[in-house]
Parts: C-alpha cells; sequence; structure tokens
C-alpha cells in the first residue's frame, strides 16, 4: 500500500525557520477537517501553530520527526515528554486519580501533532512515522488529545490500541478534546 518509501528526519531542536513556516502552511491548510476549523479557527491558524512550536521545543526531550518524499513534506509528528504537574491532565472528565497523573519528566511522552498531507494519506505513512517515532522512545506510555471530527486520524489512534480515558477543553479557543493514552511497556514502537 505503501508508495515510496520517505526520508525520516528526527529533530531535537525547532529546523531552520523555512521548514517550521513549511509545517505551519501545511498545519494551517491541512491539519483540521474545515467544520473543525470554523469552529475555532484561531487554534488552528498558522501563527498558533508556531507559537506552540517554540513552546514544545522548551520541552523535556522534544521530538519533530519530518517525513519527506522527494525533499517535499509528506507529514511530521511532534511530541515532548510530560514534566510534574503538567496542565495536561488537569480539567479531565473524569478526573484521574493522583497516581494516574503523576509525572516525573519521563514517564509520558505527549504527542502534540501527527500529520500526512491528504494527497499522501492511506499509504501507511502515519504508521511508519509514529512508529519510528515510538521506536526512539523509553517511556512508560505515550498520551495525545484528539477529537471525533479529526477523522480519519480519530479512528486510527482506536486502532493502534490508544484508550480513551476522558475529555477535555483546551484553552479559550480551543474544541473540547477525547484524551487517549497508550502503554508503552510490553509493546515498544508497534503501530
Amino acid at each position: 500500500m505503501m508508495g515510496a518509501t520517505p526520508r525520516l528526519d528526527f529533530y531535537s531542536k525547532l529546523p531552520a525557520d523555512d521548514l517550521v513556516g513549511e509545517l505551519a502552511d501545511l498545519y494551517e491548510r491541512d491539519f483540521a477537517p474545515a467544520a473543525l476549523k470554523a469552529l475555532t479557527p484561531e487554534f488552528y491558524s498558522r501563527d498558533r501553530f508556531i507559537e506552540r512550536m517554540a513552546d514544545y521545543e522548551g520541552s523535556p526531550r522534544f521530538a519533530l520527526v519530518v517525513a519527506t518524499i522527494d525533499d517535499e513534506v509528506i507529514g511530521f509528528l511532534t511530541a515532548a515528554n510530560m514534566i510534574p504537574g503538567t496542565a495536561w491532565w488537569k480539567d479531565i472528565d473524569p478526573e484521574p486519580s493522583a497516581e494516574f497523573i503523576r509525572e516525573d519528566n519521563a514517564r509520558t511522552v505527549a504527542i502534540f501533532d501527527l500529520m500526512v498531507t491528504p494527497d499522501q494519506r492511506g499509504h501507511g505513512y502515519a504508521s511508519l512515522i509514529h512508529e519510528a517515532f515510538l521506536k526512539e522512545r523509553t517511556e512508560e506510555r505515550v498520551t495525545l488529545l484528539s477529537s471525533e471530527p479529526q477523522q480519519p486520524a480519530y479512528a486510527m489512534w482506536l486502532h493502534w490500541g490508544y484508550k480513551i480515558i476522558g475529555s477535555k477543553a483546551t484553552g479559550d479557543s480551543g474544541p473540547r478534546l477525547d484524551v487517549f493514552i497508550r502503554d508503552l511497556k510490553d509493546n515498544k514502537g508497534a503501530s
């Protein structure tokens, strides 16, 4: 099903501004369906993406994986470790236990974005990026936020073994999202 094999570049710091700008353009154009963007346009804007990327870079074990075919970006993933007291676990309904939300800079990695351009979807590239990313990680578990309108990603997370533990609002301009979690101790890198 996969066409050409993409090159995967791994970054622990943000790359050159031109690549970040290209990722921001892709994000604004392709990440969320039009109906979701219409509800929360600022949240899915290019400028907001660049701001979030700068914030993510300051997080422990920041990761950016960029997939290219013939030097053209076809997808990317951003992630970082959760820190003690992170807001990630706040305001989740139902509220998780204190032990569940305990963080130590190495227990949980959060995937912030995984995107493949629409013309390259359905070829297994998201799985390839996701699997390559997880193979590089040592955390016990991985978490992410998604909502049903974010198809096909929402169904993909469930297919890859993520479980929904609750939902939360993502700030003043953000949508309500489901909180997903997947244990990594027993199946490192499987997608």
